[in-house]
């Protein structure tokens, strides 16, 4: 009976102070939520970051503001088979049974690109961020050049001065 109760301690304790799944930017790995729904399971004071990858955001996420100690955001795009790694269970149960079913591209779950143009003044008050990532969206030098403004001790993927050397190339 003792170890059924030290069991579901663990298991509580690991529910309580884990984010949902870990992911790897600029050389670190992150334990992130990839919905606001498995979020406001926790504490929001414990919610280290968001990996919110085409979820077909048209403007910023509001939501992540009251989210005052997360160090990485990912806003960033990807293609379904870049996205695999970044399921959450549900979502991984659901992308399997689909390509048992014979079919790659149709059900749930969705991936939809994030278009965020404008990014809101009140990203000054997530002091802890560290990371955000912005890849294959259709965001504005403008909008990422305000980013580094506002916080210029968060590395902003793609850099402005990225974007800007890729815009001479082309």
């Amino acid at each position: 009976m003792k170890v059924i109760a030290i069991y579901m301690m663990c298991l509580i304790a690991t529910n309580v102070y884990s984010q949902e799944i870990k992911v790897r930017l600029a050389g670190a790995e992150y334990d992130v939520c990839t919905s606001f729904a498995y979020a406001e399971q926790f504490n929001p004071d414990s919610v280290k970051g968001f990996c919110l990858q085409s979820k077909g955001y048209k403007d910023f996420p509001k939501e992540v503001l009251k989210y005052k100690n997360i160090i990485v955001l990912d806003l960033s795009s990807k293609h379904l088979d870049e996205m695999v790694e970044y399921l959450n269970s549900s979502e991984r149960k659901a992308y399997e049974k689909r390509l048992r079913n014979g079919g790659k591209q149709f059900g749930y779950p969705l991936f939809r690109a994030n278009s965020v143009v404008t990014i809101p003044d009140e990203i000054i008050n997530l002091k802890k961020l560290k990371v955000i990532h912005l890849m294959d969206m259709y965001v504005s030098i403008e909008a990422i050049k305000k980013i580094e403004r506002l916080l210029p001790n968060v590395l902003v993927i793609p850099s402005s001065e990225n974007l800007e050397a890729e815009l001479k190339n082309k």
